[in-house]
């Protein structure tokens, strides 16, 4: 999701249950949420959970080196995904490209991925794996 090394997110959950998720030596919000994104699109991946679905107040507060590789992780994402992002204007130019081709690019079935800009919702139909 990054486009140079940098430390991973970490998760410990006590015998107490209690959960701590965090990077180490990094309290930047930006990063906090990041790494919440990365979680969410790990468990994705390993568990069989049907969608995952992202709000603007998430992905606003991504740095937008980070963004961009996020939105195109959810493009090739095989899972079914829905965001919300609003204020695509203030993105960078590839995440505005990669969030325009989304609105039109349809294929088979089953709704894969839609964004919410603004009002209207925009979406791939692709096949989605079960």
């Amino acid at each position: 999701m990054t486009e140079q090394q940098e430390t991973a997110p970490f998760l410990r959950i006590t015998h107490q249950k209690e959960l701590f998720f965090e990077t180490p030596e990094n309290t930047i919000e930006g990063t906090a949420f990041k790494s919440l994104v990365v979680y969410d699109l790990s468990v994705l991946e390993l568990l069989p959970i049907p969608a995952l679905i992202h709000d603007s107040n998430i992905l606003k507060r991504i740095e937008d080196t980070h963004l961009k590789h996020i939105l195109d992780h959810y493009y090739y994402s095989k899972q079914q995904i829905f965001i919300g992002f609003d204020k695509v204007d203030s993105t960078t130019e590839k995440a505005r490209k990669i969030l325009k081709t989304l609105q039109f690019c349809t294929c088979q079935t089953k709704i894969k991925f839609s964004v919410v800009l603004g009002a209207k919702i925009y979406g791939m139909i692709k096949y989605w794996r079960n």
